[in-house]
């Protein structure tokens, strides 16, 4: 293995990582939102003119937003990086004679 294929496996853990983070923050989130979410209305009322479907719009395109910039942008990457050390591989397999 070469410093590229150490690089790029670091690279991907990482994203990984990240990925995880991000989903585990997505769902925090629903979860504040559903456990407070009267007083959550109640708080931006006082800063917005929002009604409650509007706010419940924004939270829902704002999660919807969130998750997919983390599949483009963590899971996407980890997978192609996955792909490209999967491919190297087998074509090293191949250049042994297995």
């Amino acid at each position: 293995m070469n410093d590229t294929d150490t690089i790029l496996k670091q690279i991907s853990e990482i994203l990984l990582r990240s990925f995880i983070v991000a989903m585990a923050l997505l769902i925090l989130w629903l979860v504040i939102y559903l456990m407070i979410g009267n007083y959550w209305y109640i708080s931006h009322t006082k800063f917005f003119d929002l009604t409650e479907h509007e706010l419940s719009l924004f939270n829902y395109a704002g999660m919807g937003l969130f998750k997919i910039l983390a599949l483009c942008f963590m899971l996407g990457p980890f997978v192609a990086i996955k792909m490209v050390l999967g491919i190297k591989k087998n074509k090293d397999l191949v250049l042994i004679g297995f």
